[in-house]
């Protein structure tokens, strides 16, 4: 049970981080004007809601919650590593 908290409070820190990253400077490192930031976050929301009926259909599918959730958190943190190590992105 410990690690279904341990997933739920890094799911709130990972949501919740966009908010604190707008504190810290996110607008103006990405050069945002307007609406652009509110638009990256429901593009991000609409993403998390429309994966979740797909995912837990998997996840009825394969019936082994102890594999699929810690793999899912695997490939999200490479991700979130991966993008990361993106300094700069030049879209010409």
């Amino acid at each position: 049970m410990s690690i279904l908290v341990l997933i739920y409070i890094l799911n709130y820190i990972d949501r919740n981080n966009a908010a604190a990253a707008r504190l810290r400077g996110f607008e103006e490192d990405l050069h945002l004007e307007g609406q652009q930031f509110n638009t990256i976050l429901s593009v991000l929301y609409i993403g998390y809601t429309l994966m979740q009926v797909p995912s837990n259909m998997y996840l009825d599918k394969i019936g082994k919650p102890s594999i699929y959730l810690p793999t899912c958190m695997v490939i999200w943190g490479l991700i979130s590593v991966l993008t990361g190590q993106f300094q700069h992105l030049s879209v010409e």
